[in-house]
């Protein structure tokens, strides 16, 4: 019961707060995911790279904003997005590669 409060608070937080929350205990850290980076400030867009997104708390995400960061170039870790095919189109026409 008290796990699906905090999933409904953590999905209300912005991107550092999510940060900051499943950094407090393991708990948080075992149990909420990150999801999306898609919709993430600027400031923190550019953070991401490839050897950031390999961390375990991004092995959950469903969506990655890629257009405007140079350094995502391979995203083979990033196996459980829901849409495959989808990606793998996405993935292309922003040339990164895909090893599915």
């Amino acid at each position: 019961m008290y796990l699906d409060i905090w999933y409904i608070i953590f999905e209300m937080l912005r991107f550092k707060s999510k940060l900051n929350l499943i950094s407090t205990c393991h708990f948080f850290r075992n149990n909420l995911v990150i999801k999306n980076l898609y919709n993430i400030s600027f400031k923190y867009l550019q953070l991401l790279s490839d050897d950031v997104l390999k961390f375990d708390i991004f092995k959950h995400v469903e969506c990655l904003k890629t257009e405007q960061n140079p350094k995502i170039k391979k995203i083979k870790y990033c196996i459980p997005f829901k849409n495959r095919s989808k990606w793998n189109q996405w993935i292309g026409f922003n040339k990164i590669k895909c090893w599915l």
